[in-house]
């Protein structure tokens, strides 16, 4: 069975770090974790993920929607957003880019998963 490669954008070091250990529990491979916007379009481009993990609320000039806008020009991978704010225009930025899913956190590794397997299924047969 293939491994679904997930890289993981998120700008706070202990909710990357948590994600990571526990999606990596779960059977994912995680291709990095990134701070910023420009570091997720460089390892985008270079690890070529199934799937991008990306907080809305990034270090540096892109938030998270823009950094998927761009990376939605070269690829079309698949987005779950996450973000500790729940105003509209988040919301409604976000859907513009069709992701998986999209949560408030705190969010726990053992939500994300099963979104994850259920979108993966044909492809972790």
């Amino acid at each position: 069975m293939k491994k679904i490669k997930i890289l993981l954008v998120e700008d706070e070091a202990i909710i990357a770090r948590y994600l990571s250990l526990e999606l990596e529990l779960e059977g994912y491979e995680i291709c990095g974790y990134v701070a910023n916007g420009k570091d997720a379009i460089r390892i985008s481009l270079e690890e070529k993920p199934d799937l991008i993990l990306m907080d809305i609320n990034l270090q540096g000039d892109l938030d998270g929607i823009e950094t998927m806008e761009i990376i939605r020009e070269n690829q079309q991978i698949p987005v779950i957003f996450m973000t500790g704010y729940s105003r509209a225009e988040y919301t409604e930025r976000a859907n513009k880019l069709d992701p998986i899913s999209y949560f408030i956190k705190p969010v726990e590794a053992e939500f994300i998963s099963p979104i994850i397997k259920e979108y993966f299924k044909e492809k972790l047969k």
